[in-house]
């Protein structure tokens, strides 16, 4: 009796609760054809009983991994084996800013087997279900975000700017509403008419943003600050260092595990284990010079430190590339009213005599990445790269310029045209900083770090050299009405 080869049964689970717009990834699916590995495809997908166009351009769906080896060895000579790896075959992937808003929909998927040079083929109608519910809000912001209530004086906040998410909603309070009230539709602030004010009360209240079709309630508690008084009361401008991690490392003998504010990766080199664990990015004292000790005063931190990353001559003369990567960070709560941005110090040290490579290039840089979307694999995330967007201050001159500096010392043999005499910034700290006007409406920014190597295999004359950083933050400065 001949096996039927086609596949006899396709099942999914059922995709619950995905978000309009966003990435979305479904199991593996259980599927039955007799042995014989299976390919995919996409047929349609519908919605309401009506099959959708254009909606399979940013859908994807994962097919057997075939890779094949051939023998070269005089027994096995011309010999292919071939393997074939299933286990994310049939997983449907749709990527980010897709079409899929609100509602429900299932996908026709066909497979088909080769048997004998012969294809069989079975279309499994609406075999997969998404459900996708509506976009929450990101992010609100008020501008400006602290208002004075006078009592016998009619003053009311602006209407917030809201990020991200379905724009059918309604606002609510989540607290103080016995002294404020708040416009469902607009977002706007007041005090409640039922409320006398007889002192000064300072409050912050939870503002819900609920979506209108599920109901669902994302609360913002540290967004807007309503001031109660009899008498008016001058408000002064607010300096908010709101990401001022100290850096310190989890274990500082397995710096894999990363720290307070950062995390680490590795993408390229196979490194000895006793520089992997105690010395890729381990804990130094921080910045030495005056604007990183009066960042730090400030900003009220303490128990800072450095990151270290070696590059040592004997021990590491081959290609590597690792991260350092900080903690996302929601910025959405200064727009408009604030100026923001990132800094940070770096310091690279080219210890070698020359400094550069035969070529003039350096053997190690530092390359400053950002991204929106950072999804907790450095390969995997799409970064821009900001070096020649910041602006940098070596040694604390007082001279301030545009891009990081070429490190070492300068001199020699210039290939890629990017030395300068006066950018000398050898083994010296370096302050940077990126204005954030363009992207204060992401609610996960992620800045981070990626040292890496200028050769592709190790070096005829090792060189030696270093990179740290320090102070990592973000600061808020509000701009005056």
């Amino acid at each position: 009796m001949q096996v039927e080869a086609v596949p006899t049964s396709l099942s999914y689970t059922d995709i619950l609760n995905a978000r309009e717009n966003s990435y979305i990834e479904s199991s593996v699916p259980f599927i039955n054809s007799n042995g014989h590995p299976v390919e995919y495809k996409l047929v349609h997908v519908k919605k309401d009983d009506a099959i959708l166009e254009g909606y399979l351009e940013k859908v994807r769906i994962v097919n057997p991994d075939t890779t094949s080896v051939t023998h070269e060895n005089e027994e096995l000579e011309g010999y292919e084996v071939v393997t074939i790896d299933i286990s994310k075959a049939g997983k449907v992937i749709i990527e980010d800013e897709n079409e899929f808003t609100f509602g429900d929909y299932y996908f026709t998927i066909e497979t088909i087997v080769n048997v004998n040079d012969e294809s069989q083929s079975k279309v499994f109608e609406d075999v997969l279900h998404l459900n996708v519910g509506p976009g929450l809000v990101e992010g609100l912001s008020y501008c400006p975000n602290k208002i004075n209530y006078v009592s016998g004086t009619s003053t009311s906040s602006g209407e917030p700017t809201v990020i991200g998410g379905n724009p059918d909603y309604r606002f609510e309070l989540g607290s103080e509403e016995d002294k404020l009230v708040i416009d469902e539709v607009t977002g706007v602030i007041s005090l409640n008419p039922s409320y006398v004010i007889t002192t000064r009360e300072d409050l912050m209240p939870i503002i819900n943003v609920v979506n209108n079709y599920s109901e669902e309630i994302v609360a913002f508690d540290d967004v807007f600050t309503a001031i109660l008084s009899t008498e008016p009361v001058e408000i002064e401008l607010e300096t908010n260092y709101f990401f001022y991690p100290t850096l310190k490392a989890k274990n500082k003998k397995n710096l894999g595990l990363g720290g307070a504010g950062w995390s680490r990766q590795i993408t390229e080199g196979t490194f000895p284990g006793w520089i992997q664990k105690n010395n890729l990015w381990k804990n130094n004292p921080p910045a030495t010079t005056q604007d990183a000790i009066d960042a730090r005063t400030d900003a009220g931190v303490t128990g800072n430190f450095s990151l270290f990353h070696p590059s040592w001559a004997k021990s590491m003369n081959f290609p590597w590339e690792t991260w350092v990567i900080a903690d996302a960070v929601n910025l959405t709560p200064y727009i408009g009213c604030f100026d923001t941005k990132v800094v940070f110090w770096t310091k690279l040290g080219l210890s070698s005599v020359p400094n550069y490579m035969p070529d003039g290039r350096s053997p190690i840089e530092l390359d400053i990445m950002i991204s929106d979307g950072y999804t907790g694999d450095v390969t995997s995330t799409t970064w821009t790269q900001i070096n020649d967007l910041v602006t940098c201050e070596i040694d604390n001159n007082g001279i301030e310029f545009i891009g990081t500096p070429y490190p070492g010392d300068q001199t020699g043999d210039d290939p890629d045209g990017v030395k300068d005499p006066t950018k000398n910034a050898n083994a010296l700290w370096v302050r940077c900083e990126l204005d954030l006007t363009d992207h204060l409406d992401i609610a996960a920014f992620t800045i981070a770090f990626k040292a890496k190597t200028n050769f592709d295999a190790p070096l005829a004359e090792a060189k030696e050299g270093n990179l740290s950083i320090s102070d990592v933050h973000f600061v808020a400065k509000e701009k005056q009405n």
